[in-house]
């Protein structure tokens, strides 16, 4: 069985691990395989792994994220230019695996991008309505940050999509199921032997309804990962 942990909101808030997160990813690796897998667009998936080390976490295993996920799936369908918002962690993998980010591309990529700009959107929305191709890493209405829930990447793929009338032509991140399908794929299982543990009905729920595998929500308080411990017959 692999079991697919969502990161923040579920094994920790900001840098603050939730209590016995460590003990439950440790005891369940002892019998079953954990991968990481988060939806955020602004780290790449190297820097989500140096984040879970310094938090404690052992990190010997696979690190997904959307916006590695992204440039994946640029990589797979050939792309080898595009417009790119997006933290400059992104860019710059996305640099490293051959693709050149210029305002002269077909395609808009977008990320999540803290200095989001009307040019930007400007340059977004020429490119989409002369005929290029919407890619999003993801269309997160909100994310978790510090004890807190901050605009998610919607505030930019929701400006795009009001102005150009249409959705992106691809979303990689949750609830869609390709980094999903990705996992699956990378460690060779099958639906029924796959357990999605995250804390968002509308996004890790969401898509193991989708993909047709289990889905475990964590809980708020004290009790944050009974249902965890219930689902594996308790843990050691």
């Amino acid at each position: 069985m692999l079991v697919i942990f969502d990161l923040d909101g579920t094994l920790y808030s900001g840098d603050d691990v939730f209590p016995d997160a460590i003990n439950l990813v440790n005891s369940i690796e002892q019998s079953h395989g954990v991968v990481f897998l988060s939806n955020t667009s602004s780290k790449t998936s190297a820097e989500v792994s140096d984040k879970l080390r310094k938090l404690g976490f052992n990190v010997n295993r696979n690190v997904y994220t959307s916006s590695s996920e992204t440039i994946r799936y640029l990589v797979e369908n050939k792309y080898d230019t595009a417009y790119v918002i997006g933290s400059e962690s992104f860019k710059k993998e996305i640099l490293a695996n051959g693709i050149e980010i210029t305002d002269k591309a077909d395609t808009v990529v977008v990320g999540l991008d803290f200095n989001f700009s009307s040019e930007m959107l400007d340059t977004a929305i020429s490119i989409i309505l002369n005929g290029g191709t919407f890619i999003a890493c993801n269309e997160d209405k909100l994310f978790p940050s510090g004890g807190k829930l901050k605009p998610g990447l919607a505030m930019i793929t929701g400006a795009i999509e009001k102005v150009v009338s249409r959705a992106p032509n691809f979303v990689v991140g949750k609830p869609n199921t390709y980094m999903i399908e990705n996992v699956m794929s990378d460690y060779n299982v099958c639906v029924k032997d796959v357990v999605i543990v995250g804390d968002s009905e509308e996004s890790d729920i969401l898509t193991a309804d989708r993909i047709g595998c289990v889905g475990i929500l964590v809980l708020d308080g004290y009790d944050h990962f009974l249902p965890v411990t219930n689902y594996f017959g308790g843990l050691k």
